[in-house]
């Protein structure tokens, strides 16, 4: 089962190059900003890829335990059984956020 040629999805675009005489002196500045941003990025971004600083090739990260070593860390992981939900932990974000939420409305905390 096809799709006739005009029931299917598509995509059509136009691109045109303004002329630089019809454009305003605005419209000039801005696209002269553009593509000076443009090129300076470029340039900045192929210095900085080119030019790395020496003795530099990677960089290393050790978690160490209170005494400076690795000795202390648990090998094994203990998962502690599900408890029952309780509900006064929502209740308790549901009343800090609508307190957040009429402070944020008036600038000032609402009275109790």
């Amino acid at each position: 089962m096809a799709l006739l040629q005009e029931d299917r999805l598509s995509l059509s675009i136009d691109l045109e190059v303004p002329r630089w005489r019809d454009l305003s002196i605005v419209d000039r500045a801005l696209a002269l900003g553009v593509a000076a941003a443009l090129v300076l990025g470029a340039g900045g971004l192929a210095y900085t890829m080119t030019t790395s600083p020496p003795g530099l090739a990677y960089t290393e990260l050790y978690l160490l335990d209170s005494n400076g070593g690795i000795t202390s860390y648990p090998s094994r992981l203990n998962v502690s059984p599900r408890r029952a939900r309780s509900t006064a932990c929502p209740r308790l974000i549901a009343a800090v956020m609508a307190r957040a939420m009429s402070v944020s409305r008036s600038g000032s905390p609402a009275p109790r």
